[in-house]
């Protein structure tokens, strides 16, 4: 099932899969030679949780690709309830960059994206922490985790707070990314 385009992040309402975002958040985290060949590289996104592996491209020139958004979309889905909604694209953009400086052509691994208010209320009953207004809900976060020996979660998590799209928060074994405050703070210092 295919929540309508807009339905959950405030963005543009229009046909889902025709949607072309331009890449301003994009640009301003690459470097002029990365964002030169951004197209030629795929987002790898591994969900933790269905075993899906994607390498999604993102782009079509300097514009985002809307099939790429709907694949990526659906990696972010939630699969507890079978639901797939639009998801914030700064999210995309900082785990693209992301990816780039620490695996490369490794994936990063998704536990979590989009909820639906049942699966996060479902989460906080059986104790696992979810917030009673998560940005989750609004499909405006990712827990993820970025797999790199040379690198630790606490270094993955200040260039992250670093894109200043919202808040970061490390845990002990993934880091919370979402598109909310910046300035709010939870976790583990880092």
């Amino acid at each position: 099932m295919v929540a309508p385009a807009g339905a959950v992040t405030g963005l543009p309402v229009g046909a889902y899969a025709a949607a072309a975002l331009s890449l301003p958040a994009l640009v301003a985290l690459l470097t002029e030679d990365a964002a030169a060949d951004a197209k030629s590289i795929p987002l790898r996104l591994h969900n933790t949780n269905t075993g899906d592996k994607l390498a999604i491209d993102l782009f079509v020139g300097s514009n985002w690709n809307p099939t790429g958004l709907v694949q990526a979309d659906y990696m972010l889905r939630d699969f507890r309830q079978n639901l797939v909604v639009q998801n914030d694209r700064r999210l995309y953009a900082a785990l693209y960059v992301l990816q780039r400086a620490f695996v490369g052509d490794g994936y990063v691994k998704v536990n979590s994206g989009y909820r639906t208010s049942a699966t996060n209320e479902m989460l906080r009953r059986t104790g696992v922490g979810a917030a009673r207004e998560s940005f989750h809900t609004k499909a405006r976060a990712v827990d993820y985790l970025i797999p790199n020996p040379n690198a630790t979660l606490s270094e993955i998590a200040r260039v992250a707070k670093g894109f200043h799209i919202g808040a970061v928060a490390l845990y002990n074994n993934f880091i919370h990314m979402d598109t909310g405050d910046p300035d709010r703070s939870w976790g583990m210092k880092y």
